[in-house]
């Protein structure tokens, strides 16, 4: 199923759109928006927190998914912050 992206053009060769959080939501490795088939992901979301917003871009027939996240500082990142 070919998917017609309408957004931002790049001469037809990088479509992209961007949605925000309660435009779709993820479960597993499930993508869900409205009006568009379930898209699977690759791997799972790598970190628990809100999500806040995302933009799916596609260039020829594959689709790539940036989702933005806001999460707690980790000790551990913020331990190494302080050692540098």
């Amino acid at each position: 199923m070919p998917l017609d992206i309408q957004g931002s053009r790049k001469n037809g060769a990088h479509d992209s759109f961007g949605i925000s959080n309660d435009h779709f939501s993820v479960k597993e490795k499930k993508l869900r928006i409205p009006k568009l088939a379930p898209i699977r992901m690759m791997e799972e979301l790598r970190f628990d927190g809100k999500i806040l917003s995302a933009v799916i871009s596609r260039e020829t027939d594959r689709l790539f998914i940036s989702i933005a996240c806001e999460v707690e500082d980790c000790p551990e990142t913020a331990n190494a912050a302080t050692r540098s």
